[in-house]
């Protein structure tokens, strides 16, 4: 769930467990609010948002593993509206031993979703 960046901002504040302000971070030349806590998987995760935006900017999650802490950071950029929801068109993956992986959509398309979908179900469907 931490590697999707369409849902993830949304469930992000579920998943953080013992979520704590920390001090300012300057990323890619601006000021970012970060949030750190850890989830029932991970020790540790970090949300960077924008301070002039609220978007969820960089996320930092550790793996522990026999060798250590092993880190795992995604940048996400290039927001746009889709459908009154800003999402990133790119984001990027980067792991220890220089391993990167980036990630750019060219067309992200919203899908509406059915007013039927939201109703109760009936008696004789229980």
């Amino acid at each position: 769930m931490l590697e999707d960046p369409y849902n993830l901002p949304a469930h992000l504040k579920e998943m953080l467990l013992e979520p704590k302000m920390e001090r300012p971070a300057v990323i890619r030349g601006h000021e970012d609010y970060v949030i750190s806590g850890k989830t029932r998987n991970l020790p540790k995760v970090d949300a960077y948002f924008e301070k002039n935006t609220g978007m969820l900017e960089r996320l930092v999650y550790y793996n522990d593993t026999l060798f250590g802490t092993y880190p795992t950071q995604i940048d996400y950029r290039d927001f746009r509206d889709i459908g009154g929801r800003k999402v990133p068109y790119e984001w990027v993956i980067s792991q220890t031993r220089n391993r990167e992986f980036t990630y750019a959509m060219q067309t992200v398309k919203a899908s509406p979703i059915e007013d039927a979908k939201f109703s109760k179900p009936s008696a004789s469907s229980r």
